[in-house]
């Protein structure tokens, strides 16, 4: 078996499509919970929104992306954000090692970053809990109510 490649890239519109036939089913109910968007919506909305954006490939395919975008115009907050691929779940541990030094450019951005997960979503939440965040108890959260956690971090910095 080869070695697969590894790269993490700038985050592009084009990287969008290739990702959208294979987004994570508990990424596509967890944006749906959220806020009733589509993960294309998503995608696209946090390349445009987004401080700074990342795509993850695996031999240069896009199998997650993820980012960082302010709370306000005001303020030191970012929001942290990912959408994965069903690939990410294959390649976890590679993609597991990088992520901790992309959260710590985040928190170099923003003094606190904070988001919410499903708490359906629970290797997402396993995921948070390695990269250093705080996990608070689920709430009734977006449209429906569904119980999402409040996951957050204070930057070293401050």
């Amino acid at each position: 078996m080869a070695a697969h490649k590894y790269a993490v890239i700038e985050a592009l519109p084009e990287h969008v499509a290739p990702m959208l036939p294979i987004i994570r089913p508990e990424d596509v109910e967890e944006l749906w919970a959220a806020n009733r968007v589509s993960p294309e919506y998503a995608l696209r909305h946090g390349i445009a929104c987004s401080t700074a954006s990342w795509t993850g490939t695996v031999d240069g395919r896009p199998v997650c992306m993820f980012g960082v975008a302010p709370a306000s115009m005001l303020g030191s907050v970012g929001v942290p954000w990912m959408i994965g691929t069903v690939e990410i779940d294959q390649h976890a541990k590679a993609f597991l090692r990088r992520n901790k030094a992309y959260v710590d450019r985040m928190a170099t951005l923003y003094n606190y970053l904070v988001n919410y997960v499903d708490s359906r979503n629970t290797r997402a939440i396993v995921w948070l809990k390695w990269l250093g965040f705080t996990i608070h108890d689920a709430q009734a959260h977006g449209p429906d109510g569904v119980p999402f956690h409040r996951f957050d971090m204070r930057a070293n910095h401050v």
